[in-house]
């Protein structure tokens, strides 16, 4: 119970009643686990909110005229296109747009890094990212 009051009490709550039971070294030591920890779950937080479930099919959209499939905020797609999934879009010969680039495989890790290495070779990563560079070269 102290723990969890001591997690979510503002710090200078905290000071002032850890202050009546505890020595000064001690008092240090619990408000840095205790700054550690709120640091910990953040990031456990962001890594939870920002990482895409894999399991759900990758959507993109058709037009009814065209023989591309397109990214939701591709220009192409913007008037009379419908969603369906990339599979979809395969299995009906569909090919992937050149301007939004989606992805050219269902559930696709990603597309080979158009960067260069120092050698002048391409690099020989993969990459999700719009602009086509892996992590390295972005």
């Amino acid at each position: 119970m102290l723990f969890a009051k001591l997690l979510f009490l503002p710090m200078r709550n905290q000071s002032s009643y850890m202050a009546r039971s505890l020595k000064p070294k001690n008092r240090y030591l619990l408000q840095n686990l205790i700054m550690k920890i709120r640091l910990i779950a953040a990031i456990v937080i962001c890594l939870i909110c920002c990482t895409p479930f894999s399991g759900k099919a990758q959507k993109v959209m058709v037009t009814k005229n065209g023989d591309k499939y397109h990214l939701a905020s591709c220009r192409y797609a913007a008037t009379g296109a419908t969603a369906t999934d990339v599979k979809d879009a395969l299995a009906k010969k569909f090919v992937a747009c050149d301007v939004c680039k989606p992805p050219a495989k269902p559930n696709s890790e990603g597309t080979q890094c158009t960067a260069k290495t120092k050698d002048g070779t391409r690099c020989s990563r993969l990459t999700s990212s719009k602009n086509g560079k892996c992590w390295q070269h972005a």
